[in-house]
């Protein structure tokens, strides 16, 4: 099968003067310190493995070989380490003189909000609807606007969600005798379904059911090992949920229909850039290119209008030419 050597982003406040590498399932994880750390304070870790294609060998790295080293190396030193996305992938294609890679950035811009006064009168009218459940709610609401991780942000919108629909009185029988357990209480199941489907009526009862027994309890109760699938799953979740949370207490609020405005999280924005580049390796002979083409000169160029090719020797491809590689 093909060989792909990969980086990905692990934000960590963790800092080291040497490379360092571990071993996991026969594969080499290397933390690329000496390479230094970007803007946002981040690490890269390279990895290499075999694949049928590189969204496997993504898939593989990510959610399989990376993670245990994170959770080790979190232990040990207590501290947080965050895996994020690739920055840039090589395939091994000893004999080859024009070689493919593909590179991606996420630039953050900053950006400093501003309050208005005109807005003190709805945020009074917030502060003076006092009831506990849309207190708790909004609390939990506002946790999932700097969440640092996408499961944080699903705990954070569905304890919004549990707090905002309320709780009601359970009765069950005994499985044995079937005698009358005593009452307990537990979320309002139906009232948070609908809440959903008030908002988003494509959000089936049989799919919310899905997100309480699997999303919710597996991500809960810790009892699932998760997998890109899985996070991409609790990430379009959360986006459903704060949407129909913000527009329930809106309702419930008597705030002005129209939408309010958006600002961006800590006086940031960002964009993710993506490059997919032939170039000219220095040796045909080598497994994977010793010197690739600078994300950062790319973005330069790119933005200053001036030709790739004839400053870096590579090309901007079509993103079409990369599907089977």
């Amino acid at each position: 099968m093909p060989k792909y050597k990969m980086r990905f982003v692990i934000e960590t406040p963790l800092r080291g003067d040497e490379d360092v590498e571990f071993h996991y399932r026969g594969h080499t994880l290397k933390f690329l310190f000496r390479s230094g750390i970007n803007a946002a304070k981040n690490v890269e870790l390279e990895v290499t493995c075999e694949s049928e294609n590189y969204n496997q060998a993504i898939a593989l790295a990510s959610n399989e070989l990376i993670p245990p080293v994170l959770d080790a190396i979190a232990f040990h030193r207590k501290t947080q380490l965050l895996l994020g996305d690739f920055s840039q992938i090589t395939k091994a294609e000893s004999g080859l003189a024009r070689r493919k890679i593909i590179l991606k950035d996420f630039r953050r811009y900053e950006e400093a909000p501003l309050f208005h006064k005109t807005w003190t009168g709805e945020v009074q009218q917030i502060i003076d609807a006092d009831p506990e459940l849309r207190r708790l709610s909004l609390r939990w609401l506002r946790n999932t606007y700097r969440r640092l991780s996408i499961p944080d942000g699903f705990i954070y919108a569905w304890l919004a969600l549990e707090n905002l629909a309320g709780e009601r009185q359970v009765r069950k029988q005994c499985q044995n005798c079937r005698a009358q357990q005593p009452p307990y209480t537990a979320a309002d199941r139906d009232a948070a379904y609908g809440i959903i489907s008030a908002i988003h009526p494509e959000v089936t009862q049989r799919t919310f059911s899905d997100w309480w027994g699997r999303l919710r309890n597996s991500l809960f109760h810790g009892g699932h090992e998760p997998d890109a699938q899985f996070f991409h799953e609790l990430y379009t979740t959360t986006e459903t949920i704060v949407s129909a949370v913000e527009r329930t207490l809106c309702s419930r609020l008597r705030l002005p229909g129209r939408p309010r405005p958006a600002q961006p999280i800590v006086g940031q924005r960002g964009e993710v850039v993506w490059c997919f580049l032939e170039f000219d390796a220095p040796s045909p002979d080598e497994e994977f290119p010793s010197q690739i083409p600078s994300m950062s000169r790319l973005i330069e160029l790119m933005e200053g209008g001036r030709p790739v090719q004839e400053e870096m020797g590579c090309c901007n491809i079509a993103h079409q030419a990369f599907a089977a590689w």
